[in-house]
């Protein structure tokens, strides 16, 4: 975790290309390459998931047994229509934890990032730097995290807004019982692979039960329903 703490605040600084350590690299491609054998034998999905996560740490093309995987494939077109979905909530409401998450869907399946997420981001940045330059020339003394979140509209209205929102975009049971499942699965599964990627960074022991239990714990679920989703 040091050695990426000190190479982000290296490219920050130079704006030299971020780079991880030989060590890094070589943990998170044997860790790509069992995901690779695990998938052979499985055909299932989360090996798939788990590799296209890894990959994005080593600054390279997803493999394409990944990508094309008809397991992952139905994923990527599922995550693409609700990032459409999100666009024409986002485009009423202004909420910006719509288009945070759209984001990580984006980065999660290898999707391109819809304009407007850039858009967001853009005037979120801007307001900040404006109120940053306030702050470091004395002008204002309000706290820089608290001009961040007031930057990006985040306030704790925002974030039951899009609890609300979420309930709202789960489907019925009778839904579920024609194949619609919960789309919060999305956000779960990608909290799993991000806590697998922190194991694998701070070499701890990185598998699917030890990180689903961990986001289980910090949701406050229980450990199956992470695991279902």
């Amino acid at each position: 975790m040091r050695d990426i703490h000190e190479r982000l605040l290296s490219f920050f600084k130079g704006g030299r290309e971020w780079k991880p350590s030989s060590n890094l690299r070589q943990s998170l491609l044997n860790s790509i390459e069992k995901c690779r054998q695990e998938y052979e034998e499985t055909r299932e999905l989360l090996p798939v998931a788990k590799a296209l996560a890894l990959v994005r740490w080593i600054g390279e093309s997803p493999p394409q047994w990944a990508l094309n995987s008809p397991e992952i494939m139905k994923c990527r077109e599922r995550a693409r229509l609700e990032i459409i979905d999100y666009e024409r909530v986002f485009l009423v409401n202004r909420n910006p934890m719509i288009a945070f998450h759209a984001y990580f869907l984006s980065r999660c399946f290898h999707l391109p990032v819809p304009e407007w997420v850039h858009l967001c981001f853009d005037e979120g940045l801007l307001s900040f730097q404006k109120s940053y330059k306030l702050i470091a020339n004395g002008e204002k003394g309000s706290d820089p995290a608290r001009e961040f979140a007031k930057a990006f509209g985040i306030r704790l209205q925002t974030w039951k807004e899009w609890q609300t929102l979420q309930g709202a975009m789960t489907p019925s049971v009778e839904a579920r019982e024609k194949g619609v499942t919960d789309p919060h699965w999305l956000t779960l599964g990608v909290a799993v692979l991000a806590k697998l990627v922190t194991f694998i960074q701070e070499q701890e022991d990185a598998k699917e039960t030890s990180a689903t239990a961990a986001v289980a714990e910090e949701r406050g679920l229980s450990g199956s329903t992470v695991w279902r989703a």
